[in-house]
């Protein structure tokens, strides 16, 4: 994930509040994932942003996949 002989961190937020961060090496650590369970509630907004720390650069090409699934709507 992290590009050529770098570090990444990766964090995860839910309306501006940190919920978790992913860690990738490009020499030690070349893939990296997480699973995580949000309850989200209309108008809840997440997003993935550079850690601040080491690279800000993803490896270019097909390397990178995020995804999210809603499982259940809450009444």
């Amino acid at each position: 994930m992290a590009y050529s002989d770098s570090d990444m961190y990766l964090n995860l937020l839910k309306n501006g509040m940190f919920v978790q961060r992913m860690y990738s090496n490009s020499g030690y650590a070349d893939s990296s994932a997480f699973t995580t369970n949000l309850y989200l509630q209309a108008g809840d907004k997440i997003w993935i942003v550079n850690g601040g720390y080491g690279s800000d650069h993803l490896h270019p090409g097909n390397y990178n996949c995020f995804s999210v699934m809603l499982s259940k709507e809450k009444y």
